[in-house]
């Protein structure tokens, strides 16, 4: 796994998202010590996770929503 300080920041707080809870992009920049306006860089790092291609992956991506409540990868079950 990318263990880059940031990436590793922005894979723990999503893993810290709680079950049935869904947070913004703009929120998770936030939680990992970035402005609001860094949502697209924290997207990009968790978009481009080492493990995106499996599907029990334990980073919960589908708790993090675009700004209007969508998800980014409607195409990809979850």
């Amino acid at each position: 796994m990318n263990t880059r300080p940031d990436h590793k920041a922005v894979y723990d707080a999503v893993r810290a998202i709680p079950v049935g809870t869904v947070i913004s992009y703009s929120d998770l920049a936030e939680k990992v010590g970035r402005s609001r306006s860094s949502a697209r860089v924290v997207a990009t790092i968790l978009g481009h996770r080492p493990d995106a291609e499996d599907p029990n992956t334990d980073i919960p991506w589908w708790r993090v929503v675009r700004a209007d409540g969508a998800r980014c990868c409607p195409s990809t079950p979850r």
